[in-house]
């Protein structure tokens, strides 16, 4: 157990304790951050998250003006992206907020096609973005030998500017963005493969 000094009224003038009650600031800090990738795994909801991410902020903000320490909002920013990257939540600058991408990812006009005699799916993909709904160009996917949903092993052609362009208005990550996208259009093609849904393009509920 790591060794404190006994806090008394002289502690803000003690050198060494303000030493180890920085040390303290920083790395309670990191293990909070670090901790956001823990609870988003549980899938605790987009609300729970933001709260929990507001709750460390302001955390580190009030340790600041208590002990007179710097605090870089920018790289926090960062550091919170990069913790949710791979849970399938994202944190956005523009308002400090998260979101689960599957909320707000939503797969439209989807139909089963062949190129040169090779199984393909079609589909577009819109984004409840920032600035209003934003929508992809027309994406062509491969299927695999047996048109089946897309396997995971199979040499995938979305069209990666689209993807990438999705995940700028969402502020996301272009792989995050990708992934997403890939597990609602295993869910779709299974559908589009029942010969009730083949006549007409398949489309996901609506967002929410």
């Amino acid at each position: 157990m790591r060794n404190r000094l006994k806090r008394d009224n002289s502690d803000f003038n003690n050198a060494q304790y303000t030493s180890i009650r920085l040390d303290d600031i920083r790395t309670d800090g990191r293990v909070s951050v670090a901790n956001i990738r823990v609870v988003a795994r549980r899938d605790p909801g987009a609300r729970r998250l933001r709260a929990l991410v507001d709750s460390i902020w302001d955390g580190i903000v009030a340790d600041a003006g208590k002990y007179g320490t710097g605090f870089d909002g920018p790289a926090f920013s960062r550091d919170v992206r990069e913790m949710l990257s791979g849970t399938g939540y994202i944190y956005t600058t523009r308002n400090f907020d998260v979101f689960r991408l599957a909320d707000v990812i939503e797969i439209r006009d989807a139909r089963l096609d062949d190129v040169s005699g090779r199984d393909c799916v079609r589909f577009v993909v819109v984004a409840d973005a920032h600035d209003g709904p934003f929508a992809s160009a027309e994406i062509l996917q491969w299927l695999g030998d047996e048109g089946g949903s897309c396997p995971r092993n199979c040499n995938f052609d979305l069209r990666r500017q689209e993807i990438a362009s999705v995940a700028d208005e969402l502020e996301a990550y272009a792989h995050d963005v990708e992934a997403t996208v890939l597990r609602k259009l295993d869910a779709i093609v299974e559908q589009l493969k029942t010969p009730s849904t083949r006549k007409a393009p398949a489309r996901e509920h609506a967002f929410g």
